[in-house]
């Protein structure tokens, strides 16, 4: 199934002045702590409620999913803000997330049928001096998040493949939460006990720590910015 995520810079994240990496920090921080909190809450109503019927895991499947693309959009929605502040040149970035810039600029430019355009494009990429500014919609897509998708978002921002390999021996159950979150949206009575709460739950709370572990790594060691090499 196929559904449109919310536009990147949501209303809330593009008012937001982000113009640190600590205020950066902060901000994913303090949203995993209200998704976790949120899992700890259903948990605990789960924990200590009479009914045992299927429904009662089944309505959780939805939130544990939405958490978890919530939590990576909202991270990359507040990376691009924070970027947008620093004023960095095109020629700053990596070749990584720098490629989102030009994708736009490539899209404008590929409906205007103009071969000037096509002329300062190649201009923009030839000079890198202007300053990278991230649009609105950098990481709209309309895909669920299953494992390939989030793969490309995360090494399209510039995370090293070691950060990848830490996430894609969950990748299958990751794909199976997608696709089981998708036939209770439409309305499918698919079987949930227990055991496949907990296991999903526990997925989800892993990917989003481990997830915020390798954004700190990723801040910290500059990632977004082109890695010049050292001459000896």
């Amino acid at each position: 199934a196929m559904i449109r995520l919310e536009n990147a810079l949501s209303p809330i994240i593009s008012k937001m002045k982000i113009k640190t990496k600590e205020e950066l920090l902060d901000y994913v921080h303090s949203d995993l702590a209200r998704k976790r909190q949120e899992i700890a809450e259903i948990t605990a109503f789960l924990n200590f409620s009479q009914l045992n019927d299927s429904t009662i895991f089944r309505i959780s499947i939805p939130i544990f999913y939405a958490h978890f693309e919530g939590f990576t959009k909202n991270m990359c929605n507040a990376l691009t803000v924070f970027l947008n502040y620093q004023n960095y040149k095109f020629s700053d970035l990596s070749c990584s997330i720098s490629s989102i810039i030009l994708k736009r600029r490539f899209n404008n430019v590929n409906a205007s049928k103009k071969n000037s355009s096509f002329l300062e494009l190649n201009n923009f990429v030839r000079n890198g001096s202007e300053i990278a500014n991230f649009s609105t919609n950098s990481f709209l897509t309309y895909s669920n998040l299953t494992w390939e998708i989030f793969e490309d978002i995360m090494l399209t921002l510039g995370f090293k493949m070691h950060q990848m390999d830490i996430f894609k021996t969950k990748a299958p159950k990751i794909n199976l939460l997608v696709e089981l979150r998708n036939d209770i949206a439409h309305g499918k009575r698919m079987p949930v006990d227990k055991e496949s709460f907990k296991e999903y739950k526990d997925l989800i709370v892993y990917c989003m720590d481990t997830l915020k572990d390798s954004f700190e790594s990723y801040l910290e060691n500059n990632f977004y910015l082109e890695q010049k090499e050292v001459v000896v």
